[in-house]
């Protein structure tokens, strides 16, 4: 385009050179990080559907026959799972999980119940849930109680 073709297309129009003016980008509003998920502290992570007073009871009488008190658990019911990387968990941890949660742990076999088995350092107790337990149909007390002894060290 030559100078008088361009006089005449824009003719009462503000040209700018941009050449010579510096190119500001507009800062895109940055989405905020998610949220870093919590590792449990305590050395006992305690996995439950949901837990009632009267199981939170059995709970506190069950673990204190192997010497660990209510304080020393981490308690997770499932609706707080979310907020957790349960499968970073770090090694040395005793995990019981009353009620199926292999796949939240994701473990690459799931182990029988009541038999503690191994998983990335750490120990791992699948179970039925506690008020299975307490009704004690097929030996469920007995059988946890010898898991129990297994993993803590008792027997």
């Amino acid at each position: 385009m030559n100078k008088a073709l361009a006089s005449f297309i824009f003719t009462g129009e503000t040209l700018f050179n941009r050449q010579d003016t510096p190119v500001i980008e507009e800062a895109k509003p940055s989405s905020p990080p998610p949220p870093s998920k919590k590792i449990p502290a305590k050395s006992t992570l305690v996995l439950v559907d949901f837990l009632p007073e009267a199981d939170r009871d059995f709970l506190t009488k069950i673990m204190a026959s192997v010497g660990v008190a209510l304080p020393d658990m981490e308690i997770l019911e499932q609706q707080r799972f979310p907020e957790y990387d349960l499968p970073a968990l770090p090694p040395g941890m005793r995990i019981l999980a009353f009620g199926d949660f292999s796949q939240v742990l994701q473990l690459t076999e799931k182990p029988p119940k009541y038999r503690p088995a191994a998983h990335a350092g750490s120990k791992i107790l699948l179970a039925d849930t506690l008020s299975v337990i307490g009704q004690n149909l097929t030996n469920e007390k007995r059988n946890l109680w010898n898991a129990l002894k297994e993993i803590y060290g008792l027997s």
